[in-house]
């Protein structure tokens, strides 16, 4: 195993205010900046620094925006609406084959109970119209793709009724039933392949299994997560990426009473006076200091070794960093100007960018690297395997933990019918990208 190291540079544009637990340390300063304690030579040393959760945070934050808006300017409507009914087919057919209708009620609790609720107007693209956002009539669109591709018997084993409060709960949470991109806190985040273990046993589990593998978010035993995921983590997954906390580079040490100090306080709305008791004061690193720090890659698989020995890797960093460099602030109070930070990756930031877009990176890393090794359409051309025989290695790895026969028959049928959708879907996302 080889491990990648790339230098992260970061030069404050504005004031940066990357705060720390209050009550940390007695000080007069309310809100004071975040400090590394380290021991040198039998003493405590503080030092000023940038966490590493703060800058791996926002490099996640800005990959998934661009990742989320190219799946979103590459589909149209009605791309998005049938990729929706094939996944509610999936679970009510799959409810179907392990004879278990509380599978449906889990689904719709999920549905029901997530925190990620957008306007349907979220999936228009720039050239698509307005008028086309209407909530009840979306929803029997996506009724007719789910009746459409869903077996008679599941469908009255199901509940025609229930379908149709699946499709309109679904409408509302189409940021969660994108293809490619998960919500990391979401209801349907990525789920390991660990979740085979589960599979009809652990309805939770089952669902997520099979909204993800419907929505190319995951392969079977090939690529466990999305494309984000792969790089940050998910749950139950190990991130790839480590980053470390970044310390002020050498010719930028700043001793903490040097640290200036403002003074702000919130405004009363009925007097528009300050407000008695919301005095406070602020700590911040003023602009020009440079922080340093390294970011970690641990290549596990072979798409992780593939991103690492082709540039991808840090073609994709490079480009995240030139987006959040001038543009997305770091930090506490950045809706008044402070944490707009330079960011440069193996070097120190620069002024202009001849690297490619990030929009264009994420697409060459979806399409020649992730969907490489995720499509199985692909696979079916590229080996001698066919659907049939991959369905069946995925079932016989689950077998060996002792299923019993008719238990292993259920997850065959249940894990081919999930893959149909899929490749139905893998056929849309290859015609746009």
């Amino acid at each position: 195993m080889r491990i990648c190291r790339y230098e992260i540079y970061v030069k404050t544009i504005t004031p940066l205010h990357v705060g720390q637990e209050m009550g940390t340390k007695l000080s007069i300063i309310d809100h004071r900046v975040y400090r590394r304690v380290k021991y040198e030579s039998g003493g405590r040393v503080e030092e000023v620094s940038i966490p590493a959760s703060t800058i791996k945070g926002v490099f996640r934050h800005v990959f998934e925006d661009f990742l989320r808006s190219l799946v979103i300017d590459r589909l149209c409507l009605d791309n998005i609406l049938e990729i929706v009914g094939r996944v509610i087919a999936a679970v009510v057919d799959v409810c179907y084959v392990l004879n278990d209708r509380a599978l449906r009620d889990q689904f719709e609790r999920m549905l029901a109970t997530t925190q990620n609720i957008v306007q349907p107007s979220f999936i228009l693209r720039e050239d698509e119209s307005l008028d086309l956002v209407d909530t009840g009539e979306l929803a029997r669109r996506v009724y007719s793709y789910v009746i459409s591709n869903v077996s008679s018997d599941a469908r009255s084993f199901v509940g025609e009724e229930n379908i149709e409060r699946l499709c309109k709960l679904s409408i509302l949470c189409l940021q969660e039933l994108l293809p490619l991109v998960c919500e990391p806190v979401g209801n349907f985040c990525c789920v390991p392949d660990t979740a085979l273990l589960e599979f009809g046993s652990d309805r939770g589990q089952t669902v997520r299994f099979i909204v993800n593998t419907v929505l190319l978010r995951k392969t079977p035993l090939r690529v466990e997560v999305c494309p984000s995921c792969i790089l940050f983590g998910a749950t139950g997954l190990a991130s790839r990426l480590r980053f470390k906390d970044l310390t002020l580079d050498e010719g930028s040490k700043v001793v903490e009473p040097v640290l200036p100090i403002v003074t702000r306080v919130a405004i009363d709305r009925f007097t528009k006076a300050a407000k008695k008791g919301k005095l406070f004061t602020l700590e911040y690193v003023p602009p020009g200091v440079m922080f340093k720090g390294e970011i970690y890659f641990t290549p596990l698989l072979k798409i992780d070794y593939e991103l690492a020995g082709s540039g991808m890797l840090e073609k994709i960093l490079k480009a995240i960093a030139y987006e959040i460099s001038g543009k997305v602030p770091i930090g506490k109070q950045g809706s008044v100007g402070y944490g707009l930070v330079k960011i440069g990756i193996g070097e120190r930031p620069r002024d202009s960018n001849d690297d490619p877009s990030l929009m264009d990176v994420i697409r060459e890393y979806i399409v020649e690297f992730y969907l490489k090794e995720a499509a199985l359409l692909e696979l079916c051309k590229s080996s001698r395997m066919n659907i049939r025989d991959y369905v069946d290695h995925v079932v016989n790895t689950v077998a060996r933990l002792g299923l019993s026969g008719s238990e292993v028959n259920k997850v065959r049928n249940a894990i081919e019918i999930v893959i149909d959708h899929r490749l139905a879907v893998e056929k849309i996302i290859a015609n746009i990208l």
